[in-house]
């Protein structure tokens, strides 16, 4: 899609892991949904009412695909300690999903680890699969250790949309403003160009209640 590539090698095992990338500049569907009242009520119920999208992308596992390395979001966007409600991943779910297919498999209480050392020597054991309807979405908290799931089905793909999102102190996954054309910018509202971060005021003023500037 657009030149980029499907298959990383850094992040999965083999080329049965799709990746789609840049979501947003693909289909105005993708940026409708986004933007989708349930997901951002579910965003403004853990992050606040202020917040930035971090990342949308689709990941589609194909019977054979691997599972990539353990990770939690967080520990990917600042170093520990990791001590806040500072991102949510909503997952959307076009297939059902299920162990077999490739769940996202996740451990669970481990968004109390609060640095690297917290985590343990044999934190592969306790990856337990989310379960879920197509049509349905997953939220996991930005501190959740995760994984993608093995797909050992015959003809059964798992096909997943994560849209990441991060309070707004923090640098997203993605640069926006470089990452969408000028043409799908210029059709952004007000609202999903503050979302995104594309105009040269950034976050200034998005962070309140902690300091004042007078």
């Amino acid at each position: 899609m657009a030149g980029n590539d499907t298959y990383l090698p850094h992040l999965d095992p083999n080329a049965n892991n799709v990746r789609i990338f840049y979501l947003m500049e693909l289909d105005e569907i993708f940026r409708d949904l986004i933007a989708h009242p349930t997901a951002v009520s579910m965003v403004q119920s853990l992050l606040g009412e202020e917040f930035l999208v971090s990342n949308f992308t689709a990941n589609i596992a194909r019977p054979g695909s691997g599972s990539m390395g353990l990770h939690s979001d967080l520990s990917l966007q600042c170093p520990d300690p990791w001590v806040g409600k500072w991102g949510l991943n909503v997952i959307w779910c076009l297939t059902d999903l299920y162990f077999e297919n490739g769940a996202t498999l996740y451990i669970p209480n481990s968004h109390k680890w609060t640095t690297r050392h917290d985590i343990p020597s044999d934190a592969e054991s306790l990856l337990i699969p989310f379960q879920a309807k197509a049509g349905s979405i997953v939220c996991m908290e930005g501190r959740i250790w995760h994984t993608s799931g093995k797909n050992i089905t015959k003809d059964q793909d798992r096909a997943l949309l994560f849209g990441a999102y991060n309070a707004p102190f923090l640098r997203g996954q993605v640069n926006w403003a470089a990452g969408l054309s000028e043409k799908t910018k210029q059709g952004l509202s007000t609202q999903m160009r503050d979302w995104l971060g594309v105009d040269a005021r950034a976050n200034t003023g998005r962070v309140k209640g902690v300091n004042r500037v007078y």
